[in-house]
This record gives C-alpha cells, sequence and structure tokens, in this order.
C-alpha cells in the first residue's frame, strides 16, 4: 500500500511542477496568494524528498536485518520492527498527499496556463564563447572618461577618494609591489616588513593605482598603507570605484572630487542592447526591430547592466510578437521590486526553466565576488537534485553534460562575468557573479519565503539557521563552535568541514540523513569515525583527503548512491579498495598518495567508473587487465607512478578515454600499440619512443591539446627509421597542442648525419597554433626554417643542452614571441643581426639601351639593402646560459639605429630582462642596440 501512495504522490508533483511552475512563479511577482501557494508547494515538496528518504534508508537498514538472522529462525521482534517503520512513514506519506490534494485544488482556483513544450533549438547549440561583445567597445561614456583624464593627468598628489574591500593591508601591499618590481613579493606577512619593502619600491616614482570596486568604511585599515604610498613621486594618483559614497567622504575627500558615473542616455542604451541582441544576425533581418527595440532600451533607464540583461534576452527572440510581449510585459508596473535593476533581471529570469531558475538562484549561496569553479558547481546542483539522477534505466546519465549545458545556458544570458578559461579544454574554468546579480539571486531566494518549517535553535546563531534554511547547504563550518549536529541542521543537502580542526567527527552526523554532498578533507578521522559517516545512506559526494585514514572500513559498502569518492592522500592497502569496489555507483574515485602497492582485480566491478585517479602511488608496479572492462572511463591518471611497468596491454578497449595523465613514467612498456586506436584522446601527457613504440601511432590522435612531451630514444642505426616514424605522426595536424616538448636521448655516436638531424626535426614540425615550444639534446648544427616562420603563434622556445647547434634562427620573424631561452651550448661563437630578422638582400637592376647604336646592349646594376620584418616586437626576455665558446654578438649598425630612431624599424622595443650567465668568452655586448631598453631593462649578467 505505502509503495503504491509513493509513486501515486510523487507523480502527482512531478506533473504540477511540469505544467504549471512556470507560469506560478510568474504570477507569483505581483499576487501574494499565488506567492504563499508556491511557498507552500515548495515546501511540501522538500519535505516529501525527505519522508522518500527516509523510506528508502528504513528499507536499506531492513535488508541488513534481515541478512543478519538470515540463517537463523526469522525473528518475530524483527518483523514487528518492519511493518511499525513502514506504517510510521507510510502515514507520513499519506500527511503529505492530504496537504498535496488541498494545493491541487488551490491551483485550479488560480487559472494556471500550463507551459507549452518550450522550443529549444536555440539551446542545443553549444556556446564557443560566452564573450557577447567586445568589452573595449564602452558606450556613452566619452564625457566621463575625458573628466577622468583630467582629474588624473592634473596637479595634486595622492589624497583622493580611498578605501579597500575586502581589505588586507599585506596582500595589497604585495600586490604593489609585485606590479611594480616584476617578481614575486618575500613571503612574509608581517605589515611592518611589507611596508617597508613597499615604501623602498615606489619611492620617489610616479604611479597610477586603481582599487576596483570598494566598500570598506574602517579608516584604520586604510591609514598605515596610505602613508606609505605618500612617499611616491610628484603626480601620482589613487583611482577608487565604488558603489558607496560613505566611502569616499570618510576619506576625506573633498564632494566635488567625487565623480558620480551617471546614466547612459537612451541612444546609448540601445546601441549597447542591440549589439547582444542582433549578434550574428545580418543587418536587414535587423532592421524591422529598431523602432520596438529603441522603446525597450527606454526601459533601461539609463543601466548598463539593464541594456546587457534584456539584450541578451532579445538574442532568442526572432519575431515581433515576442518582442512586443517584452515591451509591454507586466513586471515593469512591480512595486515591490525595490531595486531599479531587478526588473530587467526578472524579465531574463522569467525566460528561464524552472530547474535552470534553481541552478541560477542557489548561486548565492557562495560569498560575493567569489572565484567559482564551473565543475565545482556542477557538482553542487548535482547534489541538490537540480541534475536528476545520477542513473537512468540502469544507464549512467552524463550529469556532467547537463551541468555544462545548464551553466552555458545562464552565462549566454549575462547572468555570470570575469570567465576564466582553462587552456586544456577551451571552456570555462570559472567565473564571478557581478554583484548586482548576486543581490538579484539573494533577492529570488528571500522572495521565495522559507523552503521549511520555521526553526529555532538555542545553539546555532540565527544567520547559521537562516542560510541553512535558505540553501540546505552549510560551507560556513566556522560558525561551529564545536562538531556538534545539532537538529537544526537534519536538512542539509550540502555540508563542509574541510580543514576546520576536528578531532573526531560526531556520532550525531548520522542524523544527516538528506546528506549528498561532504567534504570532511584535512582532518584526522579515525576508523571508528568514518563508520558513522557510513551511516549516509544517501551520500553521492565524499571527499576524506589528508585525513590519515589507516583503514577503509566493510560499512563503506552501505553508500550505495555514491557516485563520488576523494580519499587521496591516507594509506590504504589492496584489502581497503576492494571494500571500495562494491560502489558499484561509483563515477569518480581519487586515491592519489595512499602508498597503494596493488590494485585488486575488482575495480573492473566499477562499471561507471568516469575517472579514475592513481597518481603518485610510487610503488605501484602493475595496472590489472580488468581496468579495460571499464567502458565509460574517461579520465586516468597515474603521474608519479615511478615503478608502473606498463599499461594493460588492452588499452584499447577503453574507447571513452579522453584524458591519460602519465607524466613522469619512463618504462617504455608504459606506451602499448593499442594507444593508437584511442582516437577520443584529449590528454597524452607523454610520449616515450623506444622499443617498439612507435611515433606513428599519434597520426589519429588529432583531438590531443594542451601539453605533450615527446621522448625520442635513438641510436646511431635507428636515426633514418625514426625520421620515417616521426612523419607518420603527422604533429601538424594537432591544431589543439599548445605546449610541446621535445627531448632526444639515447647514443648517436659522431654528428656525422646532420641532414637526418634536420630531417628529423624538420618531420616533427607542429601545428602553427603552438604556444611554447622546448626542444632538448637536439644534435644538429642548425634549425630547419619552420621554427621561425612569421606564421608561427610561439611565444616562448626554450633550446636546451644543442650542443652542437652553431647559429640562431632569425627568431626575430616571430611576431608573438616573449621569451627565448638557450641553456648549454658549446658550439656557438656568433650571433649575427640575422637573429633579429634582420637580412641583408641584393638587388640587380638590368637596363637595355635603345638607341642605334646601342640598341641591345645591357647593364648591369647592383645594390644591397637591409630589411628588418620584425625585430622581436613582443620580445620580453631574452636568457643565454653555458655557451662557453660565444665570443661575438654582432652589433646594429648606426644606419640602423637611425632607421630605428626614425621610426621605420623597431628592433626589440618590449624587451625588459637580459640574462646573461657563464658566458665568460663574450667580450662586449651590443649596446647601440640594447640602448632603447636600457632605462628599464633588467641585467642578469
Amino acid at each position: 500500500m505505502a509503495d503504491a501512495i509513493v509513486t501515486v504522490v510523487v507523480e502527482r508533483l512531478a506533473a504540477i511542477l511540469r505544467n504549471v511552475l512556470d507560469d506560478a512563479e510568474k504570477k507569483g511577482y505581483k499576487d501574494k496568494s499565488v506567492k504563499d501557494w508556491l511557498r507552500r508547494l515548495e515546501d511540501m515538496s522538500y519535505e516529501m524528498d525527505d519522508v522518500l528518504d527516509e523510506w528508502n534508508i528504513s528499507i536499506i537498514k531492513l535488508h541488513k536485518r534481515e541478512q543478519k538472522v538470515w540463517s537463523l529462525i526469522q525473528s518475530p521482534s524483527l518483523f514487528f520492527k518492519k511493518a511499525i517503520t513502514r506504517h510510521d512513514i507510510a502515514l507520513k506519506i499519506k500527511q503529505v498527499k492530504a496537504r498535496l490534494d488541498l494545493i491541487v485544488v488551490e491551483k485550479d482556483r488560480f487559472g494556471f496556463v500550463a507551459s507549452q513544450p518550450a522550443d529549444h533549438s536555440f539551446e542545443s547549440r553549444r556556446v564557443q564563447s560566452t564573450s557577447l561583445i567586445d568589452l573595449e567597445e564602452i558606450c556613452g561614456r566619452d564625457l566621463e572618461r575625458e573628466d577622468l583624464v583630467r582629474k588624473l593627468v592634473g596637479e595634486g598628489g595622492i589624497e583622493e577618494d580611498l578605501g579597500v574591500d575586502p581589505f588586507d593591508e599585506v596582500e595589497i601591499a604585495k600586490g604593489i609591489v609585485e606590479s611594480v618590481k616584476r617578481e614575486k613579493c618575500p613571503n612574509n606577512n608581517r605589515l611592518e616588513m611589507v611596508l617597508q619593502f613597499l615604501k623602498v619600491s615606489i619611492s620617489g616614482k610616479k604611479f597610477l593605482l586603481i582599487l576596483d570596486d570598494v566598500w570598506t568604511e574602517d579608516y584604520t585599515k586604510w591609514e598605515s598603507l596610505k602613508t606609505c604610498l605618500k612617499c611616491g613621486g610628484a603626480g601620482s594618483k589613487i583611482l577608487v570605484t565604488t558603489r558607496n559614497k560613505r566611502v569616499a567622504l570618510m576619506m576625506g575627500t573633498v564632494e566635488n572630487e567625487i565623480h558620480h558615473l551617471g546614466h547612459l542616455s537612451h541612444e546609448d542604451c540601445w546601441l549597447l542592447l542591440s549589439r547582444i541582441a542582433f549578434f550574428g544576425k545580418n543587418k536587414e533581418e535587423c532592421e524591422k526591430f529598431h523602432n520596438i527595440g529603441k522603446n525597450i532600451a527606454k526601459k533601461c533607464n539609463g543601466l548598463p547592466l539593464a541594456a546587457r540583461a534584456l539584450g541578451s534576452l532579445l538574442r532568442f527572440k526572432n519575431t515581433l510578437e515576442d518582442w512586443e510581449t517584452v515591451l509591454h510585459s507586466e513586471i515593469w508596473e512591480l512595486e515591490e521590486v525595490e531595486v531599479d535593476l531587478f526588473p530587467h533581471l526578472l524579465m531574463s529570469y522569467n525566460e528561464l526553466s524552472p530547474i535552470l531558475k534553481r541552478c541560477f538562484s542557489y548561486c548565492a549561496v557562495f560569498p560575493k565576488d567569489t572565484l567559482i569553479g564551473v565543475e565545482s558547481l556542477i557538482r553542487r546542483w548535482m547534489a541538490m537534485g537540480y541534475l536528476g539522477s545520477s542513473r537512468s534505466n540502469g544507464e549512467t546519465d552524463d550529469w556532467k553534460a547537463r551541468g555544462r549545458e545548464y551553466f552555458d545556458k545562464l552565462a549566454t544570458r549575462s547572468l555570470f562575468q570575469d570567465f576564466v578559461k582553462c587552456d586544456l579544454h577551451e571552456q570555462i574554468d570559472s567565473f564571478r557573479m557581478h554583484d548586482i546579480i548576486h543581490d538579484f539571486a539573494r533577492f529570488l531566494i528571500k522572495k521565495n519565503g522559507g523552503l521549511m518549517k520555521k526553526i529555532s535553535c538555542q545553539t546555532c546563531s540565527p544567520l547559521l539557521v537562516s542560510h541553512v534554511k535558505e540553501y540546505r547547504s552549510l560551507f560556513r563550518y566556522k560558525e561551529l563552535v564545536d562538531p556538534h549536529i545539532c537538529d537544526c541542521l537534519t536538512s542539509l543537502r550540502l555540508l563542509s568541514l574541510r580543514e576546520c580542526g576536528l578531532k573526531s567527527i560526531p556520532k550525531e552526523i548520522e542524523k544527516l540523513i538528506h546528506l549528498r554532498w561532504l567534504d570532511l578533507g584535512r582532518n584526522k578521522i579515525s576508523n571508528e569515525n568514518f563508520k558513522n559517516i557510513c551511516k549516509l545512506y544517501n551520500l553521492q559526494f565524499l571527499w576524506m583527503d589528508r585525513c590519515e585514514l589507516q583503514e577503509i572500513p566493510h560499512t563503506l559498502g552501505n553508500l550505495i548512491h555514491l557516485i563520488h569518492l576523494n580519499l587521496g592522500n591516507n594509506k590504504i592497502s589492496a584489502e581497503d579498495l576492494k571494500t571500495i569496489c562494491k560502489l558499484y555507483s561509483l563515477q569518480f574515485l581519487s586515491v592519489d598518495r595512499c602508498e597503494l602497492q596493488e590494485i585488486p582485480q575488482e575495480i573492473g566491478n566499477l562499471i561507471q567508473l568516469i575517472h579514475l585517479d592513481l597518481s603518485h602511488n610510487k610503488l605501484l608496479k602493475e595496472l590489472p587487465e580488468s581496468i579495460c572492462g571499464l567502458r565509460e572511463l574517461e579520465s586516468l591518471n597515474v603521474e608519479g607512478c615511478t615503478s608502473l611497468s606498463g599499461l594493460p596491454q588492452e588499452i584499447n578497449k577503453l574507447v571513452k578515454l579522453k584524458h591519460l595523465y602519465n607524466y613522469g613514467i619512463d618504462s617504455p612498456r608504459q606506451f602499448q600499440q593499442g594507444l593508437a586506436e584511442l582516437t577520443n584522446l584529449v590528454t597524452l601527457k607523454k610520449f616515450l619512443r623506444c622499443n617498439g613504440s612507435k611515433l606513428g601511432w599519434l597520426k589519429n590522435l588529432n583531438r590531443l591539446s594542451g601539453s605533450l612531451k615527446l621522448t625520442i630514444e635513438l641510436s646511431v642505426d635507428s636515426l633514418e627509421e625514426v625520421v620515417d616514424d616521426a612523419r607518420k605522426a603527422e604533429l601538424r595536424k594537432k591544431m589543439h597542442i599548445r605546449n610541446l616538448q621535445i627531448h632526444f636521448s639515447g647514443s648517436t655516436g659522431e654528428v656525422k648525419a646532420e641532414s637526418i638531424w634536420m630531417g628529423l626535426v624538420e618531420a616533427l614540425e607542429p601545428n602553427s597554433n603552438l604556444k611554447n615550444l622546448e626542444i632538448w639534446h637536439y644534435k644538429g648544427s642548425r634549425f630547419p626554417r619552420w621554427i621561425a616562420s612569421p606564421l608561427n603563434q610561439l611565444r616562448s622556445i626554450k633550446l636546451g643542452r644543442c650542443e652542437f647547434l652553431s647559429s640562431l634562427p632569425s627568431l626575430g620573424k616571430l611576431p608573438l614571441l616573449e621569451n627565448f631561452e638557450i641553456w648549454t651550448n658549446s658550439e656557438l661563437q656568433f650571433v649575427g643581426r640575422e637573429f633579429l630578422g634582420i637580412t641583408t638582400t641584393t638587388t640587380i637592376t638590368i637596363t637595355t639601351t635603345t638607341t642605334a647604336a646601342t640598341r641591345g646592349i645591357h647593364s648591369k646594376e647592383e645594390s644591397s639593402s637591409k630589411t628588418c620584418t620584425n625585430g622581436f616586437p613582443k620580445l620580453h626576455a631574452l636568457k643565454f646560459y653555458n655557451c662557453s665558446k660565444w665570443k661575438e654578438w654582432e652589433n646594429i649598425t648606426p644606419e640602423d639605429e637611425e632607421e630605428e630612431y626614425s621610426g621605420g624599424v623597431m628592433l626589440m622595443p618590449c624587451l625588459a630582462e637580459l640574462t646573461i650567465v657563464n658566458c665568460k668568452g663574450l667580450a662586449e655586448l651590443p649596446h647601440r642596440l640594447l640602448r632603447k631598453a636600457a632605462s628599464s631593462l633588467k641585467w642578469v649578467l
């Protein structure tokens, strides 16, 4: 009976949420009775979720009791306990069902419109970049810019409006020093020491210091730093931006010196809005929207962020009717939206699906200005239940991809900013929320009211109780006076007690039966403590890294819903790992630095595993073949497993493998032929070519990105073979590799195969998108032309122990090169002007006479000229180490210098660091060449 009720209630609740929640939320902003109805519905949904947790846990517990007495006569007491438990929970479910029936009746009274299936065709397109406009194209700020420039270049010192939030005197002082000195500030957290270092760094120097988004009003926090900054040169300025006028007044700033940033004009708002709304559309298509669009722009009230929000909303509306709906929306008439900007954000927010609304509003759990990791946020969404189940019809459902899709949809609507991209995947790695957007998310949570029954607590602060109530999450572990878990916390879904000095985990933690996400890392936890955690049957994410664990209890197998487990930096045996291998739902497993010596065959039981981190287990000698049965595995990390003899023979079966982290592995058996079939590989940290390993295996791995190290072992007899093999690797097709290291090793005898060495490096030519290149132990006397091609995007080149290199290539032609280093060269004696890209060309002019007497007679004239294509336009650092025979660095001529000063040629205009170490044969520097940069050049000789 109870099982049937569970099914009915869940289905009815899902139907209500699915069909009318969207319309109800829109009406709830102007109708208090609808808002109250929504509040009760959400309260009930969470309560239903909690009851279902109790139901599932009771089944698990009773099942375990039954197992204990299976070999004995069935216990009557066990039968009654089972009956009573099921009856109690069934009664709770009936009560929730009765409340649900009342809510359903009220729903009909409000006349909600069931939502139609939305056209999400635009949402299926993957977002290549969330930067919708060029942020440098600022609209309508010409007068403000001129006014600020006038104030900054005018008379006066540094007595401007000052203040910083969050304010850390030491960190700010360090930041200024590092900006001035271009090097790390000494690691000293004493304010007096850092300020003295700052004083020396800026004394007498004219500077401009910009402090953005300031809120702190405490003058005492600023006074010592302000005094120190006064030692700067005359005319130094400090520009502070703030939305709090009291910050400026508290610092004694004169009223007329405060620059109040006004609103944009309607025309400028339209310009900003239209850039976003018409992104990717042709001019003719956009003209029909101009009149109505300008009227919508007037709704922005001169607020740039409002223009961006509305532009992001209109970008996906392709008919005049849709634009009319925005213009005449009832949201503009709301009276209780107390912040001017919020109606514009509500307009964009109401276009989201109900689940996206919850994903967005949850982001307010982070403090303002927090750099939020996208992967971490997606895991929290999963734990909150926003991404559905991790399993669907018995198969793994890719909740990570779904979470990334949700994030991209929110990002396209300008709800996030300050994106930091991961070079490896070209995806957004982290982001921030604008303060106003954060306020809006908080506003949504507050306006939606409580998610649970009113709770008061004699132990915990009202702030803590409120936070738990609103977000069902607690990451402010410092507010807990002791590790006691009181009843007000039992509704938690997410809990972090990371690095809070816990000596033990309280037994009361087993009360948190609804917990999905638990981080206990960097605490000292005993085996008995661990057993208490193993009663959290609904747990999905568990971090217990650096907890000094000595043993994993068998009761870990109780956590049947666990999908993420991090046990790194603990001492774990193979027997412990067997216990972990009973967690059949596990998708992410980290047992790095656990002193593992063996991986049991049972690892093959974890058929849902996506990520396996075995890194830095230095005693691990081999991997079991059963790993090759993990068909869902996308990431395998064995970096630092220095004793590992090789990968499994059937590695080719891991058809979904994208990331193989194997840096620090030197065994030739590590590289099996099966690698050639892993065409989905994006990450391969190192490839060792020797003893049968072939560079040609890389041919079809064209998705490789990020960093790749090639170690190529050679012998006198194998040089020609390796050249042919290198061509088959087709590195030029690996357009996503950004960092490439090429290390040659082995014995090749005398350097008598110059053409073969040249051919080998020619065959290893990378794609022009490469950013950083290192070549070690190359035994040729010169490099092929590709290394100096102006088409290259190289930013850094390092040549190490290329001992027979007698001349340097014309690297001055590289348009983006910022750093060049050469280490340990015993043959280089002369660095000529061709290194700069300066070349001498000969012009031949042939003249044919046309008179009768001399017709057909030709005369020839020759002239020489010097040309410089680039001259290291971006070079910042130039370093030479251990070039023992280097005697001459050719200077430029007076004519070259004159041409440079006349603007015709620019040689090393950005050079800031010149390092020459242990090059004792060099008698003279090219002073004419270095003269221009000498005032700012850092010398190390």
